[in-house]
């Protein structure tokens, strides 16, 4: 079972204990099962007369031991269990963790945060809830009811096959309820997934909708999700229960046939096996029905998660095991290709140039050309369909993907601040950065006023995303980060794009103290900020169409010069 495979592959030191919990479990079962087989041969002794009190004291008294041993083992094994299952879940969902980190983007892109999530929630519920308790319980409950249907052959193998016939009977049942659950499943964990993202989107939006009167139809999209779930569970559970329900009932279609069979046989024959055998075939049955098919429901569900969990490890990560690349740390593409699926188009489309090191190099190009993509690739957030990306004389497919971004800086225009401290945001560029390099950082971004009107100074909490911070702050923030990390790459993706132009100035000065033997690369969007570049590559389409210094593509007349003309037009544009 694959379920079982995935739970052994990740207890590590537990192991040892998940399977003591097992081998407890399974003695707990016997021990499950010694009532009524004391009581069945109690009967026996009592048919064949001559007993009294004395002699059926034993029988008596095993009841009451058979239940204190069996408290004794289930409390040892769910205790080993419930340590081994948890460790299991910690395990598991910190390797969802690490594979989070190693997929690259491209393909992570594919799982939404809201999938991600349901991972980690309910898969990861399920996950716990069969190795915490559920495949324990299972265990012992076939133990009881296979050392029950045993004692049963013993007495009467009639009787035994009347078990056997209505377990198999419900069990008919379960595949059914297997694929009408894997269905709900997977619908239920895509709405929790939309209801998280929209949720997340209303949160984060709020004030866009107020602003255009839009939260009624916002909120109406919410409502519906939510309607949607309800309507899904109360449509799907009723099926569920009655497939558990017939399961039960088929179980016990073991009393009416043993009967049945005792009536076609007659007394004669049945009179020292009657009275035990039908009470060890109520035992069993009991223990089959209330112990194992509820379990087994359960067990459906991890088998589920399992499916979504493996889904999501299978998916490729980036390889490489060079930590160190060839020096000096000049950046090259050949022939790079990329795109984002087998049947989709180019984002990238045989594009080749060369950064020395030290030396400053702008992509610039209309919206969609590729100018994103292209850093990716350089940061090896994803690796080229085709051709090469290397840093010195290292292809960076080889590369660690961890050393690789430990060797850029990257300013992206899409901004993301975490819920925490505006000194711990500004620590992730180097969380042991001192007190000096960080005030450093801080005056070169220039976030000292900011700073300043801030209630609580660094400590100051900058809410979810940054958005107590304006853009141009948040920006600056980035930037700062940047300069702490002081890789000797920077990648720039539009990083003065939210900044006004009292701020604009101050960061590009920033920037530029970081150029000093360093690497970098900008996309920008404002010819303006980096028309003294060393190199400038125009893009299209996901090729590069043009390349050279700023003079001597405003001579070619082609699509730079356009895109210049363009920006000096609008920016004579004003209100009338």
């Amino acid at each position: 079972m694959k379920l079982l495979a995935l739970l052994l592959a990740h207890l590590g030191p537990a192991r040892a204990a998940f399977l003591r919990a097992m081998l407890l479990t399974f003695l707990e079962g016997l021990a499950a099962a010694l009532p009524a087989l004391a009581v069945a041969l109690g009967l026996v002794r009592l048919q064949q007369g001559g007993a009294d009190v004395v002699a059926m004291l034993p029988y008596a008294l095993a009841v009451p031991a058979a239940v204190a041993l069996r408290m004794l083992l289930i409390r040892r094994a769910w205790a080993k269990g419930f340590h081994a299952g948890n460790v299991v879940t910690e395990t598991i969902r910190n390797r969802l963790l690490d594979r989070m980190r190693a997929v690259p983007i491209g393909a992570l892109q594919r799982w939404s945060a809201a999938r991600l999530a349901t991972l980690f929630s309910e898969d990861g519920r399920w996950i716990n809830e069969v190795s915490t308790f559920s495949l324990n319980r299972l265990f012992g409950g076939l133990a009881a009811g296979a050392c029950l249907l045993a004692c049963v052959v013993v007495f009467d193998a009639v009787t035994a096959l009347c078990v056997i016939l209505a377990f198999a009977l419900g069990l008919a049942a379960m595949p059914v309820a297997a694929r009408l659950l894997k269905r709900l499943l997977s619908a239920r964990n895509a709405e929790i997934a939309g209801l998280n993202q929209l949720i997340g989107e209303y949160g984060e939006g709020i004030a866009v909708f107020r602003s255009f009167c839009a939260g009624d139809s916002a909120f109406g999209r919410l409502a519906g999700a939510t309607k949607r779930m309800r309507e899904l569970m109360i449509g799907s559970t009723p099926q569920l229960v009655s497939l558990q329900g017939l399961a039960a009932f088929a179980m016990t279609l073991a009393l009416p046939l043993a009967l049945l069979a005792f009536a076609w046989r007659g007394e004669a024959e049945l009179s020292l096996v009657l009275v035990p055998a039908f009470f060890l075939l109520l035992a069993a049955s009991q223990a089959l029905a209330t112990a194992v098919l509820p379990q087994a429901l359960v067990v459906m569900l991890g088998i589920q998660a399992e499916a979504n969990i493996s889904r999501f490890l299978a998916e490729p990560v980036l390889g490489g095991q060079v930590t160190e690349p060839g020096r000096p740390l000049a950046l090259k593409l050949d022939g790079a290709h990329l795109r984002y699926g087998a049947d989709k188009p180019d984002v990238v489309s045989d594009v080749s140039f060369d950064v020395r090191p030290g030396a400053t190099v702008a992509i610039v190009g209309p919206s969609g050309a590729g100018k994103s993509s292209l850093l990716a690739l350089m940061l090896r957030y994803l690796d080229p369909t085709s051709g090469r990306v290397s840093l010195g004389s290292t292809d960076l497919s080889t590369l660690d993907p961890a050393r690789v971004q430990a060797l850029t800086g990257f300013v992206n225009q899409d901004v993301h601040l975490f819920r925490d401290t505006l000194r711990a945001n500004l620590l992730l560029g180097d969380p042991q950065a001192s007190e000096e390099k960080l005030q450093s950082a801080i005056r070169a971004a220039r976030l000292d006023d900011l700073i300043a009107a801030l209630p609580d100074g660094l400590e100051t909490r900058i809410g979810e995303g940054g958005r107590t911070l304006s853009g141009g702050e948040r920006q600056r923030v980035t930037v700062a980060r940047a300069l702490l990390k002081d890789a000797p790459i920077l990648l720039l993706d539009e990083a003065s794009s939210a900044m006004d132009p009292l701020n604009e100035r101050a960061i590009q000065q920033a920037i530029a103290a970081l150029e000093d033997g360093r690497t970098v690369v900008v996309v920008a969007h404002r010819l303006r900020s980096i028309a003294g570049a060393d190199q400038i590559l125009v893009m299209q389409a996901g090729r590069i169409v043009e390349r050279g210094r700023h003079e001597d593509l405003l001579a070619l007349d082609g699509l730079y010069a356009r895109l210049w003309q363009a920006q000096d037009r609008a920016a004579g544009w004003r209100l009338r």
